[in-house]
C-alpha cells in the first residue's frame, strides 16, 4: 500500500497542535509512525482588551508553525490542514493569521465555528465508547469551553460554547499572586452564571451527568490529571482514559490557587508554559464539576485533532 500521510494544526487560543498520521502506519519519521506535538502559544493573550491577536503572540505561533513546517516535510505529508478556534473567531484582525497560515504551508486557515469545534471535538473524544453511548464532552479552552452531549458515532450532537476559558479567567479575574479568594470567588461566580445557562439550554445534560460517560478534553484537564499523578513527563499513555475524581481536581485547585507563581512551577506534571494559565482554567473544571454535580471525569487525549483525522479520512 502507498502511504499517505495526513497533518493536522490546531491554532487554539492556548497551545498550538500538531498531528500526523499515516494511512498505512509507517510514515518513518525518527521510526515513529505517528506523531502529536503541542507548544503553548498563548494566542489568545490580551485578546478580550484589545479584541486583536497581538503582533507578540502572532511571531509565537509563527516560530511554531516553522518547526512544525519542518516536521511535515520530513514526514512527506501528502496534506495539511489548519484549523483555528475562539481566539480566530473573536480577533478582528484573523486575516494576518490566515496569511502567516498561508505563509509557512501555502494553505488556507480554517476557521472552525463554535457547532463545527464541538461536534469534532465530540467525535475525537468518544471514539473509543461503544456506538450509541450517552456522553457529555467538556473542552476546556483558552478562550471558549465547549460542552457537548449526544451519543456516540452519531452526529446528531448538541453543542455549547460558553465564552470563558483557561487565559481569559486568568486574565480577567486573577491578578494577585497567587489569586487572593475574593478574585477567585469572582471567577467562579461568573462560571456559575456560564453553568446555570447550559443547564437550561442543554436538554440532556442532566441526564448524561447521570447515566452518560463524562470526558474531558484540552490542555486544563489533561494537566490537571498529570499533577494528580505527579508525572516527571506527560505520557499519553497514561492520561488516556484516566478516571479524574472531583476530590482529586479540587485537591489540585486547592494547592495550584494557592502557590504563587514561582513556587506552583515545581509541581510534577505542570509545564513551565501552562503554569501561569492553569488556575483560571481549574476554575471552569470546578466550576463545571459543582454547578452539574459531575463526580468524575474520564480524561481523553483524543479529541478535535482526532475528530478532524476521522473526518478527512471519512471524506
Amino acid at each position: 500500500m502507498k502511504k499517505r500521510v495526513t497533518a493536522v494544526i490546531d491554532l487554539g487560543s492556548a497551545s498550538t497542535r500538531l498531528s500526523i498520521r499515516s494511512t498505512n502506519e509507517a510514515i518513518g519519521v525518527d521510526g515513529v509512525s505517528n506523531i502529536r506535538l503541542q507548544r503553548t502559544t498563548k494566542m489568545g493573550e490580551g485578546l478580550t482588551l484589545r479584541g486583536t491577536i497581538s503582533p507578540e503572540a502572532l511571531e509565537r505561533v509563527e516560530l511554531v508553525l516553522w518547526d512544525y513546517r519542518q516536521l511535515c516535510d520530513k514526514a512527506g505529508t501528502h496534506q495539511v490542514v489548519v484549523v483555528a478556534t475562539a481566539a480566530a473567531r473573536l480577533a478582528s484582525n484573523s486575516k494576518e493569521l490566515a496569511a502567516l497560515v498561508r505563509r509557512v504551508f501555502a494553505t488556507d486557515l480554517r476557521i472552525l465555528s463554535e457547532t463545527e469545534e464541538g461536534m469534532l471535538a465530540f467525535a475525537g473524544a468518544t471514539k473509543h465508547l461503544s456506538e450509541g453511548s450517552l456522553a457529555l464532552v467538556i473542552d476546556i479552552g483558552g478562550a471558549s469551553t465547549e460542552l457537548i452531549v449526544g451519543s456516540a458515532g452519531s452526529d446528531q450532537v448538541e453543542v455549547r460554547s460558553v465564552p470563558i476559558g483557561a487565559v481569559g479567567i486568568a486574565e480577567e479575574y486573577l491578578q494577585s499572586d497567587p489569586p487572593d479568594p475574593a478574585e477567585l470567588s469572582s471567577a467562579l461566580s461568573v462560571i456559575y452564571s456560564h453553568m446555570d445557562d447550559v443547564v437550561r439550554e442543554l436538554s440532556k445534560v442532566s441526564l448524561a451527568v447521570t447515566k452518560g460517560t463524562i470526558i474531558g478534553v484540552g490542555g486544563t484537564i489533561a494537566t490537571t490529571a498529570a499533577v494528580e499523578l505527579g508525572l516527571a513527563e506527560y505520557r499519553s499513555d497514561v492520561i488516556q482514559g484516566f478516571q479524574l475524581g472531583r476530590g482529586a481536581v479540587e485537591d489540585v485547585f486547592r494547592t495550584l490557587a494557592t502557590e504563587s507563581h514561582a513556587d506552583r512551577v515545581y509541581n510534577p506534571g505542570l509545564d513551565s508554559d501552562r503554569v501561569s494559565l492553569i488556575v483560571g482554567g481549574l476554575c471552569v473544571l470546578v466550576g463545571f464539576m459543582r454547578r452539574l454535580g459531575i463526580d468524575e471525569i474520564v480524561v481523553s487525549d483524543d479529541d478535535l485533532l482526532e475528530g478532524i483525522m476521522a473526518d478527512l479520512r471519512a471524506g
